[in-house]
């Protein structure tokens, strides 16, 4: 189980209930911590989990119901959801507190007093929006961005049991996380561009069509200077597509494409062949014969066919990831 409150600074520190639901459900009050086992069994423990992915805002009975027995409603349902309640109510309860603890009624609605209660999926989305403010600067945003997204990386409620209503919360959570994902990597590129494919390629673990995640991972190679890897990258990426998409990758991610071969271009005198191979192809595809007969031209010879840019290209591609032999000199050369 991830200690959330570890990670993230200020977590905890200014309310008297701390609740976990990363890595699982974890309650703190005072200095007695309640795992999922200590709520008073599974229905009250969902309820508040329930009340505590709301974030303060009230739902009524007939909601948690819904969610508590998903179709399958008991005929007093609406007194157990009071007794389930009152349950955790007593579980919460700190002395000195107002009656009914962190758990408010509101007009036959239950929420929780976020003024009493701290959460670590709002205090990772409140470090996570203070990183990519605009006005945070890159190498600033790095090290909070870094401690919120190693938090929020680790599984939603990994210890419940499958239920719709949670794998919709899971999957959520893994779409947002995505998104800080992405969004961070390409706020620290210019900083630290191997920390930002890193977050690029989780990314891209979740959802390997995601084509913002592909432009941070490239970027990120354009930035570390590696365009050879790029280049491999975007083949990757162009390949998964046509095959899952049926469609290529967008302006903004071949407009990156042609900045790495440009790139290559600069280091390596032999891509020059590649840069070649991809116009020849990059007109085929799009039909344009008269484009082709005016570009396609090589310095040193005849236009390439489309069967040889394609030849050229996977040959180039495969030579860019091997080794290259290292001269030796001998003695007295």
């Amino acid at each position: 189980m991830s200690d959330t409150s570890a990670v993230v600074p200020g977590f905890g520190a200014s309310h008297a209930i701390r609740i976990t639901l990363l890595g699982g459900l974890r309650v703190q009050t005072g200095q007695t911590v309640l795992g999922p086992r200590q709520l008073g069994g599974a229905k009250p423990r969902h309820l508040l989990i329930a009340l505590a992915l709301a974030r303060g805002l009230p739902l009524s009975k007939e909601h948690l119901v819904s969610l508590l027995w998903e179709g399958q409603r008991p005929v007093t349902c609406s007194a157990t959801i009071e007794t389930y309640v009152c349950v955790l109510r007593k579980h919460l309860h700190l002395q000195g507190q107002v009656r009914g603890g962190p758990i408010q009624t509101q007009s036959g609605c239950y929420a929780l007093d976020m003024d009493h209660v701290d959460l670590d999926i709002v205090d990772i989305a409140r470090l996570v929006e203070r990183g990519l403010h605009p006005s945070v600067d890159p190498a600033t945003a790095l090290p909070l961005l870094r401690r919120a997204l190693a938090s929020a990386s680790v599984p939603l409620l990994s210890d419940e049991p499958r239920a719709r209503w949670l794998d919709q919360v899971r999957a959520e959570h893994e779409r947002l996380t995505s998104e800080w994902l992405v969004a961070a990597a390409e706020k620290v590129t210019a900083v630290a561009p191997v920390e930002a494919a890193r977050w690029a390629r989780q990314a891209l673990d979740a959802d390997p069509l995601d084509e913002e995640a592909w432009y941070a991972y490239l970027h990120s190679m354009e930035r570390s200077g590696r365009p050879a890897e790029g280049l491999r990258a975007y083949d990757r990426c162009r390949r998964l597509l046509a095959d899952e998409l049926g469609c290529a990758p967008g302006e903004r991610l071949q407009q990156l494409y042609a900045r790495l071969l440009r790139q290559s271009a600069t280091t390596d005198t032999d891509l020059e062949q590649l840069i070649d191979a991809v116009v020849r192809l990059h007109q085929a595809t799009h039909d344009c014969e008269a484009a082709a007969g005016s570009t396609g031209a090589r310095a040193g010879g005849p236009p390439l066919s489309v069967e040889q840019a394609r030849r050229t290209l996977s040959r180039l591609l495969r030579s860019a990831s091997e080794p290259r032999p290292r001269l030796i000199r001998t003695a007295g050369a």
